[in-house]
């Protein structure tokens, strides 16, 4: 593992990306998620305004990388835009990087002033409490996910992490626990 004080971290959007990066984000989530769709931010997808953040060694290569976006839920007839975070990869499992990375994540939220919201699967959860996220349950998940004006009917998002920002909504999803919030989104890659 590289010192944490050899660690660079960067905030790069995804109208910057370098090839050699897009590249090696591309095969990461290939090998991690199977993801067949690359990356490809144009102007005209969310990809362009992704956040994109590194972790890399001195010479430039990726330890960990994930991707935020601002992303709408609407909730109780009141709109949010949080931060989505998304494809967090450690190029090295068990070695920190991925929890470092997080951490800078977190920071950028805050720093933000909003909530830091994520969609996981189950096996997930322990990394995600572990580093300070709290969870929203599968059986109490009540996001529904709509892309340009379409729903994505049974699609389901996973367990929900987050860090709860000012803006409130967190609290109001807990004080109801039924209701539905709607995330919306808008062209891919």
């Amino acid at each position: 593992m590289e010192p944490a004080e050899k660690i660079l971290f960067s905030i790069v959007s995804g109208s910057d990306l370098t090839q050699n990066d897009l590249d090696s984000i591309n095969l990461l989530r290939k090998r991690e998620f199977n993801a067949d769709i690359p990356i490809s931010p144009k102007p005209d997808n969310e990809s362009w305004t992704d956040k994109f953040f590194f972790a890399k060694n001195p010479i430039g290569s990726i330890l960990a990388f994930g991707i935020l976006r601002v992303t709408r839920v609407d909730f109780h007839q009141k709109t949010y835009f949080v931060f989505e975070f998304n494809a967090l990869i450690a190029t090295a499992k068990r070695k920190g990087y991925g929890a470092l990375l997080l951490n800078k994540i977190k920071e950028y939220a805050k720093l933000q002033e909003r909530t830091l919201l994520g969609f996981c699967t189950s096996e997930l959860i322990p990394f995600y409490l572990k580093a300070g996220l709290e969870t929203i349950i599968a059986e109490t998940n009540r996001f529904a996910f709509y892309q340009d004006r379409q729903s994505f009917p049974g699609e389901t998002p996973g367990e929900a992490v987050f860090v709860s920002g000012p803006d409130g909504l967190i609290e109001e999803m807990k004080k109801y626990p039924q209701d539905t919030a709607y995330i919306t989104r808008h062209k891919k890659n």
